[in-house]
């Protein structure tokens, strides 16, 4: 099976941007110019930090770790950064993981940016309104983006 994942923007940025990893890739978003998927660096993004988080993929299996941001990373408006976790440790809370794996329908937030993962099988088509999508085999050349 040839899967691949798929982070579809639902706010904060231009509406039906997907970001498509075919194959094994590690990536950084975030604001700054040497980040792999790149938010504008403007002042409606300001709440996404530089270097926000990581993402780890190898299809159809997708990872996120927050990069110390300063607004923190949510996953189904969990915050999965290291001050939320170390927030909860004396807490009655289970441990957060340093690591999170995103599922089929899991909501991605990074500051005013709301992505949506996707998992599909080689059977499965990019839906044909999307505005930019960019395919992924690795993280070497990250813009621009390939108009669908």
């Amino acid at each position: 099976m040839n899967a691949r994942v798929i982070l579809t923007a639902l706010h904060g940025l231009p509406p039906g941007t997907m970001f498509v990893f075919s194959g094994p890739a590690s990536c950084v978003l975030g604001r700054a110019n040497d980040c792999d998927l790149h938010v504008p660096n403007d002042e409606a993004h300001r709440t996404v930090s530089r270097h926000h988080c990581l993402l780890a993929a190898n299809p159809p299996l997708l990872w996120v770790r927050d990069l110390d941001s300063k607004n923190g990373t949510y996953v189904n408006a969990v915050n999965i950064s290291r001050g939320a976790a170390e927030a909860s440790a004396g807490t009655d809370a289970a441990p957060r993981p340093a690591v999170y794996e995103l599922e089929e329908g899991d909501a991605l937030q990074l500051g005013n940016v709301l992505l949506t993962v996707h998992v599909l099988d080689e059977a499965e088509r990019v839906a044909p309104r999307a505005t930019h999508v960019l395919h992924r085999r690795g993280c070497a050349a990250p813009r621009p983006c390939v108009k669908k």
